[in-house]
């Protein structure tokens, strides 16, 4: 950035097909200048929908669709809400999912004043049929996924385009008492390298500032390497997309996910853990989760 505030111009270099797939690039070069417009796909749930009940958002036939981001608002926003409505996404095309468990609202969603980007786009097939299903049945859920429609790839576009995909990896913490340390794994698919680019944990940035600081490190076991060399409040090297905080309205949005300069990989059937000390020394608090720690990037398939 200069002075201005305005973005440098920076040289272009030749284009390398990895550095799409490591996620370094956000979008292959045929891509950006194919016929696309935006578009958006919306969702729902209502108090008669029954619990974790799959329900379906068939995309259009015309088109491939490019998601860039999420938004989800309940009518109901709390905090206890935000703490514990939890959402998961699958693409039957693809027989994916796009986390292995259900993730909180805050680290997978934003709203139309702050939307929550993907850390990166991810393309799905036309005709496509998208499944999610929510963890509640208390009140209405309306959603949208946001992107752009884009017209004229060829097939051999289309798939490598989509050796690529966004994905959040959860870590179930807890629960953990006070005053007391406990180590929790997460293990990475074995049919796909994973990109690490954000991290979430709208619960425990909140236990953090309502009780007393959570305490945590990251480690990939596999290597055998620290993510970072020491514990550290988990409000210095998380993030969320919804204000979880005492001090604000509940559902503030207040800014993201902790976003990377660079990746870290993690290789294919890996092992992550946190490790969690819950500081607080009054036994009257209550045990921090179980809540979930939400790691954002893409995963690259061969």
């Amino acid at each position: 950035m200069n002075g201005l505030g305005l973005e440098q111009q920076k040289p272009s270099l030749p284009y390398n097909p990895q550095d799409y797939l490591s996620g370094m690039v956000q979008l292959p070069p045929w891509l950006r200048y194919k016929r696309q417009q935006f578009y958006a796909y919306a969702f729902d749930a209502t108090p008669n929908t029954p619990v974790n009940q799959q329900q379906a958002v068939t995309l259009e036939g015309d088109s491939f669709f490019l998601l860039e981001g999420i938004n989800i608002l309940s009518r109901t926003i709390t905090d206890s809400d935000l703490n514990t409505l939890k959402i998961s996404f699958s693409d039957t095309s693809k027989g994916v999912n796009w986390s292995p468990n259900s993730i909180v609202f805050p680290n997978v969603s934003g709203r139309g004043d702050c939307t929550k980007y993907l850390s990166h786009p991810t393309l799905f097939k036309p005709s496509s049929t998208l499944l999610y299903s929510i963890n509640q049945s208390t009140g209405s859920v309306y959603g949208s996924l946001i992107g752009r429609k884009i017209f004229g790839l060829s097939r051999d576009e289309a798939n490598f385009s989509m050796k690529r995909i966004w994905y959040q990896y959860d870590i179930l913490i807890g629960p953990l008492a006070y005053s007391s340390s406990n180590y929790f794994p997460v293990q990475t698919a074995n049919d796909s390298d994973f990109y690490f680019y954000k991290f979430y944990s709208a619960e425990g940035i909140y236990y953090s500032k309502t009780y007393a600081p959570l305490l945590m490190t990251l480690r990939d076991a596999t290597t055998n390497k620290n993510i970072f060399n020491n514990q550290t409040d988990v409000q210095t090297f998380t993030g969320q997309q919804y204000g979880l905080s005492p001090t604000v309205t509940a559902g503030t949005l207040t800014g993201k996910g902790l976003s990377f300069s660079v990746p870290r990989l993690i290789r294919r059937n890996s092992t992550l853990i946190v490790d969690v000390t819950n500081t607080s020394i009054v036994s009257s608090d209550p045990d921090f989760g179980p809540a979930n720690f939400t790691l954002e990037g893409v995963r690259v398939f061969d």
